[in-house]
């Protein structure tokens, strides 16, 4: 992976990206409090920031039904972005006002449908259908006080060949996960502690490659473990070497890469095997790579792209090949 660097479109934090299908561009986001977008249709040249919400931080953005429209996941409701903001600098409206006010820390989406999952760190999963009716749902075995899901994640084609499967990390002293093959509407949690189970200690997931990754960060005297499962019940433990806490997991263009405390960045195609590097080129001396913050891969372009985001420097775009 070759790597270029050049500024980004204005000196904030610009610490979410995705390809938008429909419009075909990237767009970046900043976290909030207001939150900034920024497009490009090659990761070289950005737009002006327009300033799209005001108020609730950022947790996570999604594509929904085939590219249409981007789901900017929020603190305090989901919001939408379509092809029409890619030429004006009107604020988001929410997606629906079932959505106005719900903390979607961590959510997932089946591609090209409205099938959408969320956690809220409690012993909860929500989901709706259709961006408008939610349903909570507490997974089969999961109690207040000792199970808290907040990062979720989804796999086509594992479990069930039509719905495949949503996958939550339990971050509640049971650890372990739980696992949805009807998009949302059951679940199953399994526990730490049994042969296979997700181990207590696993903060992020992501699906590619037919198999969710999920990373353990550990601390500074142990290597961060990942575990990788085909089906999201059985799973199998590895680890990256070095000193590095890697706290996130991303994938894009057939690669995982992993970012964290270190300057060092991990990358896998399988989730099994890791090369650690340095940061791929000067450009790219972030104090932590977790400053990597996003990362977003299109079909059509064939090119990854990073956002950096460092307050002691001239914030950076970078992008892959």
């Amino acid at each position: 992976m070759t790597g270029t660097s050049v500024t980004a479109p204005s000196s904030d934090n610009w610490e979410h990206v995705i390809w938008f299908p429909a419009g075909n561009h990237y767009v970046a986001f900043t976290s909030g409090p207001t939150v900034l977008s920024s497009h490009s249709t090659d990761g070289v040249t950005w737009s002006t920031p327009a300033t799209r919400l005001s108020g609730p931080t950022v947790t996570k953005v999604l594509s929904e039904t085939n590219g249409s429209r981007i789901l900017i996941c929020t603190t305090a409701g989901v919001y939408g972005f379509n092809t029409a903001n890619l030429s004006n600098t009107n604020t988001c409206p929410s997606i629906n006002p079932s959505f106005n006010a719900v903390d979607t820390q961590g959510s997932a989406i089946k591609e090209g449908s409205t099938n959408f999952v969320y956690a809220d760190n409690t012993h909860l999963l929500y989901y709706t259908t259709n961006l408008n009716t939610i349903s909570g749902v507490t997974p089969s075995g999961a109690l207040a006080g000792t199970h808290a899901y907040k990062k979720v994640s989804y796999g086509a084609g594992v479990g069930h060949a039509t719905n495949g499967a949503f996958v939550a990390i339990n971050e509640g002293s049971a650890g372990g996960h739980a696992v949805s093959t009807d998009l949302g509407a059951s679940w199953t949690q399994y526990d730490a502690g049994s042969t296979g189970r997700l181990p207590l200690g696993y903060t992020d997931i992501i699906f590619g490659n037919g198999r969710f990754v999920a990373i353990d960060p550990g601390d500074a005297s142990s290597e961060t473990k990942t575990a990788i499962s085909f089906d999201g019940v059985n799973w199998y433990e590895h680890s990256i070497s070095g000193t590095t806490d890697y706290l996130y997991v991303e994938y894009g263009g057939g690669t995982f890469m992993a970012i964290g405390t270190g300057t060092q960045i991990a990358k896998s195609q399988d989730g099994a095997v890791w090369r650690t590097t340095s940061d791929d080129s000067t450009d790219f001396n972030a104090t932590e790579s977790a400053t990597w913050t996003a990362q977003a891969y299109s079909p059509t372009l064939q090119l990854s792209l990073i956002h950096i985001s460092e307050p002691t420097r001239l914030r950076r775009i970078s992008y892959a090949v």
